[in-house]
């Protein structure tokens, strides 16, 4: 079927923004719900009005997100990617939810916490900070969740590493947090998202050379820096500290390393 020349070429205007706790790509989930803790706001454009529209929505617990993978920074569309936990093996984009895309859009099932005016509370976000949204819709559990479907290889992740923190740590997030419930709700951020091991293969080393880069990696995390290891399935958490003062870190090996997100 020929496509018209009206729909050969489409523009959309984001209706919002996600302000999100993950500042960078390294550390977001790939996925939704996989960190039930992390936090977002979607702000829509005020000079839009759309608080109307928002009218009923409060009665869902849960939204769809479609947005734009706005830090993409592939310049060609792929059609053969590397899902990272296929270690190397390649897959058609679509057969994917890689952000590489013909067009870089996403979908993303949220918890929605709470409406205030043009603001959207969610949690189990998966969006860096500044990501464009093009629209929201309800998740309607008997039309979406789809109990009989498979996924071939796209199983829920495991946990890979076990998190604790060090002394050193724990006396950083007294710090950084005093209130207790701050405290606790940012130390389960960390340990959700470093559980899922976000660095990239190639900076997982082999039996041989395990550290191939260095032995120490750091993850933005709302205002922070949280810095960690890695030794076997255990990741410790080393210090955590204003994201503005990460550039001073060093150890014996160089610099820390954030790894990519693919």
């Amino acid at each position: 079927m020929l496509v018209s020349r009206a729909m050969s070429h489409l523009s959309f205007e984001p209706i919002g923004v996600i302000e999100s706790c993950f500042p960078a790509r390294f550390g977001t989930p790939r996925q939704p719900g996989l960190v039930p803790d992390a936090w977002a706001v979607l702000r829509l454009r005020p000079e839009l009005s759309l608080a109307d529209g928002l009218d009923g929505l409060a009665g869902f617990s849960h939204v769809w997100l479609l947005f734009v993978f706005h830090k993409n920074e592939s310049r060609r569309a792929l059609t053969k990617v590397h899902p990272p936990r296929l270690g190397g093996r390649k897959l058609g984009v679509f057969a994917t939810r890689s952000p590489h895309r013909p067009n870089p859009i996403g979908l993303s099932a949220v918890r929605l916490e709470r409406i205030d005016g043009n603001d959207l509370y969610l949690s189990g976000v998966d969006m860096v900070s500044g990501t464009p949204v093009l629209d929201v819709k309800p998740y309607v559990p008997y039309a979406d969740a789809l109990i009989e479907a498979r996924a071939d290889w796209a199983e829920a992740p495991a946990r890979a590493l076990e998190v604790r923190f060090d002394s050193t740590a724990a006396k950083d997030l007294q710090v950084l947090r005093p209130q207790a419930e701050a405290r606790e709700r940012l130390e389960r951020l960390i340990q959700q998202t470093i559980a899922l091991d976000p660095r990239a293969i190639f900076l997982k080393g082999t039996v041989a050379n395990p550290n191939p880069y260095t032995d120490r990696y750091g993850v933005y995390l709302e205002d922070l820096n949280v810095v960690f290891r890695v030794a076997g399935g255990e990741a410790t958490v080393v210090c955590v500290e204003p994201a503005s003062a990460h550039a001073a870190l060093k150890d014996s090996s160089g610099t820390i390393s954030r790894g990519r997100y693919k």
